[in-house]
Parts: structure tokens; sequence; C-alpha cells
């Protein structure tokens, strides 16, 4: 019997591989011939695909615990980086490291308690959610901000700004290392998720484990505002199969993902980004409401 759940599971992640292959290559392959969609963006969407495949596999212990956005992530990176922007506009690399820098002060201190704990896991997002709508709101107000596209950067990707390609190959890299290295550490990173107790049998000290998973989620929260910015706030609800372990689960789960931020970027080349990602994070907020008080058994990824 769980054979043949194993061989349905397997066909179904076959067929699925294969459609979201052809759909994405048809997709590629009409936006470069016709250069509807500029490679800049499709190479940062590649990035910031398998940045959130990463950031799902550090943060999905609980089934229950907030995506990258509701969990406030997104948010402190988001007001960092527009402030640190403002001062060096010609360097987002920079700007991106100083703002893992103290994102990671932010993941050690708040972020990662909060969310290990049911009671707490949404509070510092909505408290930085209010935070951000007040900062918008008077910067926007005030007009103290220096142009639109370093405002939208964290909020779309960098895909506005002008940039080089060492720096796209730099963000490219950095979240291919991290998923080779979550790989790697994924039984750790498991352990971590149980207690304490399980993670001293690894023979990593606790805290240390807890640094460095601080440093990676803040490194991959900072690649995922940098690519693709808020709109993968329905990233969490996507019938993919990333937490397959086989290869064709992982291919899949690229394919659909690409498939979804492509198609993002297409909607707001039509209609104003800000009703776009105000629609998104409603429907993101009343899918995970939604999820934890009527439908507790819906299976999310």
């Amino acid at each position: 019997m769980p054979r043949t759940s194993s061989n349905h599971q397997s066909s179904g992640e076959l067929k699925a591989l294969i459609l979201s292959t052809i759909i994405l290559l048809l997709i590629l392959t009409f936006t470069l011939v016709y250069g509807y969609i500029p490679l800049v963006v499709i190479l940062l969407s590649v990035a910031g695909t398998i940045s959130y495949i990463s950031w799902n596999r550090v943060s999905n212990s609980d089934p229950h615990s907030p995506d990258y956005i509701q969990s406030g992530e997104a948010g402190a990176a988001s007001l960092l980086l527009v402030l640190i922007l403002i001062y060096i506009p010609t360097w987002p690399v920079v700007a991106a490291l100083i703002t893992t820098f103290l994102l990671f002060i932010l993941e050690f201190m708040i972020f990662i308690p909060a969310t290990s704990n049911r009671k707490t896991r949404f509070l510092p997002g909505n408290i930085i959610m209010v935070l951000l709508a007040v900062f918008i709101f008077y910067i926007v107000k005030d007009g103290i901000y220096p142009g639109k596209i370093l405002l939208w950067a964290p909020f779309l990707g960098f895909s506005d700004l002008s940039l080089s390609f060492i720096t796209i190959v730099v963000f490219t890299g950095t979240s291919v290392l991290l998923y080779v290295f979550i790989l790697v550490v994924n039984p750790e990173m498991k352990l971590h998720g149980y207690g304490k107790k399980y993670m001293e049998l690894t023979g990593l000290h606790p805290t240390l484990a807890g640094f460095i998973l601080s440093a990676v989620r803040s490194l991959l929260a900072v690649l995922l505002l940098v690519t693709i910015g808020w709109t993968g706030a329905l990233l969490k609800y996507l019938p993919v199969f990333h937490r397959s372990p086989t290869p064709a689960g992982e291919i899949t789960a690229i394919s659909i993902i690409l498939i979804y931020i492509l198609g993002i970027y297409i909607i707001l080349l039509y209609l104003p980004a800000g009703i776009v990602l105000a629609l998104m994070l409603l429907l993101s907020y009343i899918l995970t409401y939604a999820k934890i008080y009527l439908f507790p058994r819906w299976k999310v990824y």
C-alpha cells in the first residue's frame, strides 16, 4: 500500500513537472523573442525563486508559521532598505549587505523567538506593518524621498533599478550558494526546530545554531526583497512540491514559482503597483487566518 501511494506521488510530480516546464518554456521563449520581459527581470526572478524555496525550508518547521511578509521580516528590511537607498542609491549590493546585518540583529532578538511561539508569531509582523504604513504615508505626503524608484524598490524588487551584470550575478550566485548550504544542513535545521535538547545531539551549541539560522534567514529575506520584493505574498499557497526531496519536485517548484513571479510582473505592466500589492496582501492575510481558524487541516507549503 505505501508503495502504491509512493507511485501515485511520483506520477503526480512527473505530470506537474512536464506541464509546468512546458508552460515556463513557452513564456520564456515568447518573452525573449519579443522582449516582453527584460532579461534582468528573468534573472532576478530566478534568484528570487531559489531564495524563496530556501527561506521556506529554513522557516517551515511549523506549518502555521507566517511567511516572510507576515512575520515582519520583509517590513523591517524594507524600512531599512529604503532609508539606506536614500543615501547610497548607486550601491545596491552595499545597501543590501547593510540591511542584512541590521536585520540579522532583529532576527536573533525578535523574529525567530516570536515566530517560534504560536501566541506571538504574528505580533512583530502586525506591528511593523502599521509602522511601515505610517512611514510610507509621511514620506509620500512630505515628499522627502528622492524618487519613486527608490521607494518601490524593496516592494517590487530591484528590476526597476539600473543594475550591472556583476550585481545580478552576485544576487543569483548568493541565492544558489544558500540553497546548496540549506540542503546540506537540512537535518540539523529540523533538529533545531525540535528544541535545544535535540540540537545538542549534533554537537553544535544551540546559541551558535541560532546565530547561523538568524544570519541565513536575514540574508534570504533581503535577497527576496531585492529580487521579487513583496510580490511573493501568495507563494505560500501555490501547489508546489518544494518539500519533496526528489529532483522532479524541485524542478517543478522552480517552474511553478517562476511562472507565478513572471505572471505578476506582466500584471504590474498594466495595473498600478500599489493596488496589486494591496490586493495580494489582503488575500494573503485572509487565506492565512482562514487556514488557522477555519481550515486547520488545509495543507500549505
